[in-house]
């Protein structure tokens, strides 16, 4: 309830974010094709950036696809969160000399508590900084 409620403070759903249960059947059967639900939990947000890659989050998991690949995150094992722009020291001072528009951020860096890194997708603007937020709220209830 509390994800459904930050999303709703963030005025989702957008054109490139969703309730997974007000997506069509088809997604929603395509979806959890390619997910394992006892792992997950409950499908909430449903987030695609324009390159069709997207992520989605659930009541134990994000579970996001690069069109690569698919992997899932346990929401406890959140331990660094941010934008791809500030992996390193030397991205971040670019950041700072060039004046990127933050509107035109669609991924985020997260890095777990075994130090492995994952790219996850929104659309630009709104949807990622939506995403941020909702994440963020998650890793304080397990950083508590």
């Amino acid at each position: 309830n509390r994800i459904v409620w930050k999303a709703k403070k963030f005025m989702l759903p957008t054109n490139s974010s969703f309730f997974f249960n007000e997506l069509s059947n088809e997604k929603q059967n395509k979806l959890l094709s390619q997910i394992d639900k006892n792992q997950c939990g409950q499908p909430i947000l449903f987030f695609k950036n324009s390159n069709e890659k997207w992520t989605l989050i659930s009541t134990k998991q994000i579970i996001c696809s690069d069109n690569e690949r698919i992997f899932a995150i346990d929401l406890k094992q959140i331990k660094v969160l941010q934008p791809t722009v500030f992996k390193t020291n030397n991205q971040l001072k670019e950041f700072k000399e060039q004046n990127f528009d933050k509107r035109e951020w669609d991924e985020l860096l997260l890095i777990d508590r075994n130090n492995r890194e994952f790219i996850l997708q929104a659309d630009k603007g709104k949807d990622l900084f939506a995403l941020w937020n909702i994440l963020l709220m998650t890793k304080r209830f397990f950083d508590l």
